[in-house]
């Protein structure tokens, strides 16, 4: 900054008052300190300015990096975040870098607050985050105090694929679930729920197995070995569904003509046209703005009371369940 004072024949306090677009210099002089320094290639070091700021206004978010639809949200986190003034520190869960130490890493990058995406962290250490910065949960439930939440009713969004499976005929239908977490127990119980409202309690299977394309092929192998295939196969989440489509095809079975697959999620890969795969969508857009709406209004508005935002997930009906004649229930459902 002492360079760029010199070069325009100012004092390095206005220099500085420029790079934190404080009132006080000219249009003219924030012109010419600013060309100044894009001449001598000045960039403002955000490490030390965050040393001696009051406020980071950086928002810590936490996401599976294995996870399409966790990259679609965080995009959509990033651009509400910055049209509240915020910028995002991204975190990413990995099977070396597991949660508590990717929330850690955020803190000590002095994040003000903390979004977590599908966060499976047990209730008392949500708690002690909850102690030491604002929280926002995305996906999952908890009744945590003082943990904003925001999420999807997984349960109604899984019954809405079984209800859609019912109405085209399907009565063996099967559920690839997600493993152990809060999340996929969630979409298992809606499942199971929607199976015995439907008289189909004989019928409930459940294929243990977790969210990544390995599990929905290792899935496909076990209904292959099987004397007698489900009608129908509704996955935990996308890409298991994928690596199960991927199997199957692989074997010569038709889809949707020997067995109908189902996803959760609509991710982008669930919109390509070779994959075309019904699914569930989580709308992320709301997602991320109510997200980042609740952490502006704690860190700008002095919000203390808890927010738990539930909102209703959309059936996405596409070639994987449907040879084309019921299509049109695709954003209606």
């Amino acid at each position: 900054m002492q360079d760029i004072a010199h070069r325009v024949g100012v004092s390095k306090a206005l220099v500085s008052l420029v790079f934190r677009n404080a009132p006080g210099p000219s249009a003219e002089t924030r012109q010419r300190v600013l060309a100044a320094a894009d001449e001598l290639g000045y960039r403002v070091n955000r490490a030390a300015a965050l040393m001696t700021a009051k406020r980071s206004h950086l928002i810590g978010v936490m996401a599976n990096i294995r996870s399409t639809f966790h990259a679609e949200l965080v995009e959509d986190i990033v651009a509400e975040a910055d049209r509240h003034g915020y910028e995002v520190v991204l975190g990413a869960v990995t099977p070396t870098h597991a949660e508590a130490a990717v929330v850690e890493t955020l803190l000590s990058y002095r994040c003000e607050a903390l979004i977590l995406l599908g966060s499976e962290l047990d209730e008392a250490t949500l708690a002690g985050l909850a102690q030491r910065a604002p929280v926002v949960v995305i996906g999952r439930r908890t009744s945590c105090p003082g943990v904003d939440v925001v999420r999807t009713a997984d349960g109604r969004g899984i019954g809405k694929v079984v209800d859609h499976l019912v109405a085209l005929g399907h009565n063996r239908i099967s559920h690839l679930g997600g493993g152990s977490g809060t999340i996929p127990s969630d979409r298992r119980t809606g499942y199971t729920r929607a199976m015995r409202r439907h008289g189909l309690a004989g019928e409930i299977d459940v294929i243990e197995g977790d969210l990544t394309e390995r599990s929905g092929m290792q899935a496909a192998e076990t209904l292959l070995a099987r004397t007698q295939l489900p009608t129908a196969v509704i996955a935990a989440n996308d890409q298991s569904a994928i690596g199960l489509l991927d199997r199957l095809l692989r074997a010569g079975v038709t889809v949707p003509g020997d067995i109908a697959v189902a996803g959760y999620d609509d991710s982008m890969l669930a919109k390509l046209a070779h994959i075309d795969l019904t699914t569930v969508s989580q709308e992320p857009g709301q997602q991320a703005q109510r997200a980042v709406a609740a952490i502006v209004e704690r860190l700008d508005g002095d919000r203390s009371d808890r927010v738990d935002v539930v909102l209703e997930p959309r059936l996405v009906v596409r070639h994987t369940t449907s040879d084309g004649e019921n299509l049109s229930q695709s954003d209606a459902l």
